[in-house]
């Protein structure tokens, strides 16, 4: 009997992950956004701000849905390793620097926008 509820729920499992890996491309992102790292959609917004990771430019791009660069906002500020975006309530954005691969960085932050976008 347990065999047959194993085989049961073997069968109904795979049936379900049919359309498994079937996955459709909305937009191929320029040359300029070559290693993304961390994006953000701000409340009211068809802006996806994009940054990418440590090693690349201090840049903030904002990008359409349709994988165009529509504003490149100049951080001032280094980009050691850059990982993730977010905001807050007030649509200020942070980024996180704080990428640390080999545990050997000592100034890992978070950098605020001072003024909004």
């Amino acid at each position: 009997m347990l065999k047959k509820i194993v085989y049961s729920f073997i069968f109904f499992l795979l049936i379900s992950c049919q359309n498994f890996g079937q996955l459709n491309i909305l937009a191929d992102l320029p040359n300029e956004l070559k290693e993304v790292s961390g994006t953000e959609v701000l409340r009211n917004s068809n802006i996806i701000w994009m940054i990418n990771d440590g090693g690349n430019k201090s840049t903030l791009f904002g990008v359409s849905e349709k994988g165009k660069i529509k504003k490149e906002i100049e951080i001032k500020a280094k980009n050691t390793d850059w990982e993730d975006l977010t905001t807050d309530e007030k649509g200020t954005i942070y980024i996180g620097n704080f990428g640390n691969n080999t545990n050997s960085r000592k100034n890992l932050r978070i950098l605020k926008m001072i003024k909004s976008i």
